[in-house]
């Protein structure tokens, strides 16, 4: 009985030292940023002039096409970001380290390289263990990446539950992807091989839909209100500098 309570005191004595080191913790202070805003439509780039040829017999009308398939649903995601000329806004609560995951930030990446401004946005519950590989995509002048209401302690996470509660548990689900502010791609699917029926074990069964012209305006305005957000923290601000 004495070594099992040894045991017990030492067992409670170390999550009493966790709960410190996450207690320790705190997210950088507030910075004036001034606020940003999608990009207005041009009607120049090949996507604007696209999207108003498809609509052109239905004046101020908006379409929209089902992506019930997740193959058709992730090569629907590329092929957008293949057609940016000018802006990519995307929105996920989670962002996998695996094989879309990374297909998809590559594609981010061209994007920018052809001069496209490129906002991500991601959930911190989500987003987490990425600290590097968006560093690494925020490096690039036309790549800005941001977390929303990111956990203090990038390492000891669960410990704010105990102080935080209220807080770290409002998560943004929010799901989309908007492209030269005329086409999006919204709905069910985070990003990753499960979402996409890549994964070799186990897919979820979901839906998106791809959305063009006036109403994708109304996908944008809700990404701008949470780009905005003071919970929403630029990732350099929160991860450590790159070796």
């Amino acid at each position: 009985m004495i070594s099992q309570g040894r045991h017990m005191n030492r067992v409670l004595w170390g999550l009493v030292i966790l709960a410190m080191l996450g207690g320790c913790a705190s997210l950088p202070r507030p910075i004036d940023r001034t606020d940003e805003y999608a990009a207005p439509v041009s009607g120049e780039t090949a996507l604007d002039q696209a999207v108003t040829s498809l609509l052109a017999p239905f004046p101020d009308q908006s379409a929209a096409h089902f992506l019930e398939d997740g193959l058709d649903a992730f090569a629907a995601r590329l092929a957008a970001a293949e057609r940016a000329s000018r802006t990519i806004d995307a929105q996920y609560y989670l962002f996998h380290d695996d094989v879309t995951g990374n297909l998809y930030s590559e594609r981010l990446l061209t994007a920018a390289e052809r001069g496209v401004r490129v906002r991500l946005l991601l959930d911190d519950m989500g987003a987490h263990k990425r600290d590097q590989h968006l560093l690494i995509l925020s490096a690039h002048p036309n790549v800005d990446v941001r977390i929303f209401n990111p956990f203090a302690n990038r390492t000891f996470r669960a410990f704010e539950y105990l102080y935080r509660f209220g807080l770290v548990t409002r998560r943004m689900h929010n799901k989309a992807m908007i492209v030269d502010n005329v086409v999006a791609i919204t709905g069910g699917r985070n990003i990753g091989d499960d979402y996409f029926d890549a994964s070799p074990k186990s897919n979820f069964i979901d839906m998106d839909v791809a959305v063009f012209g006036p109403a994708v305006e109304a996908i944008s305005q809700q990404f701008d209100v949470y780009w905005n957000n003071s919970l929403s923290y630029s990732i350099e601000t929160l991860a450590k500098e790159l070796p």
